[in-house]
């Protein structure tokens, strides 16, 4: 009897440890995280992620706008003009009619460079000499011709107005003075020229300047001072119909 006690109050003890949901056993440590590739992942430090290529954002590149084409520049083609016209020669305040005939010539094969003009035959002629066109005074045999009075167009190749005219009346004459002018438009090709004048006691001389590509076109018109009364206005009249043009290639 005295060795049953023991036994019942040791049954009894585990029957209460039982009932409070005691656990006698330890409790197991957690297990490790694992990543996909199951390593563990140590405190701390982050497991690897899957490694993307970065997608370049899609530029569009505005298109460069083409170069404009330099344009060759514009010819000018020759004015269809009738062989014979009457030309208005102004003296003062009058005027009177003269027949005249259309000449045509070339200033400069370099610059291709042509002109026509209407000219009063009746009492001009004239003459090329290559480098220049020179209308002179019709005179007889018996006469000698006048060498201060005449209308001359010419080209000077490469030349500028800037640097021609301070010298340019030294081709004509030995000037007294020399005298720059307003501009002055002439002819039917509205030509704005520069314009000169000199003159000494023997003859009177009016240079228009057109600086083009090239070079120069020079119109000058020269008259002795006896006779400048009557032929500058007829040189003038002719002057206000020339007309340049672009010879063909």
């Amino acid at each position: 009897m005295k060795r049953l006690v023991p036994l019942i109050a040791a049954a009894a003890l585990l029957l209460t440890l039982c009932a409070c949901g005691g656990d006698p056993s330890p409790t197991a440590a957690p297990s490790p995280q694992t990543t996909a590739s199951a390593d563990p992942v140590s405190p701390g430090r982050q497991g690897p992620t899957a490694s993307v290529d970065p997608v370049p954002p899609t530029v569009t590149a505005e298109p460069l706008p083409s170069p404009t084409p330099t344009q060759p520049p514009q010819k000018e083609p020759e004015p269809d003009r009738p062989l014979t016209s009457d030309i208005a020669v102004y003296y003062g305040g009058n005027s009177s009619t003269v027949p005249s005939i259309l000449v045509r010539g070339v200033l400069s094969e370099a610059a291709g460079l042509g002109f026509s003009i209407y000219c009063d035959a009746e009492t001009y002629e004239w003459k090329d000499d290559g480098n220049s066109f020179r209308f002179v005074r019709r005179t007889d045999e018996d006469s000698a011709p006048d060498s201060l009075t005449f209308m001359e167009l010419l080209f000077i190749d490469g030349a500028t107005v800037s640097r021609l005219a301070p010298n340019f009346m030294d081709l004509y004459l030995d000037c007294d003075e020399v005298e720059s002018s307003p501009e002055r438009t002439i002819g039917v090709s509205e030509l704005r020229c520069d314009t000169i004048v000199g003159y000494n006691s023997e003859q009177y001389v009016t240079a228009f300047l057109y600086g083009r590509s090239g070079g120069v076109a020079a119109f000058v018109i020269s008259c002795s001072t006896a006779d400048n009364d009557y032929h500058r206005p007829r040189f003038t009249a002719m002057l206000d119909t020339v007309a340049l043009f672009d010879t063909e290639e």
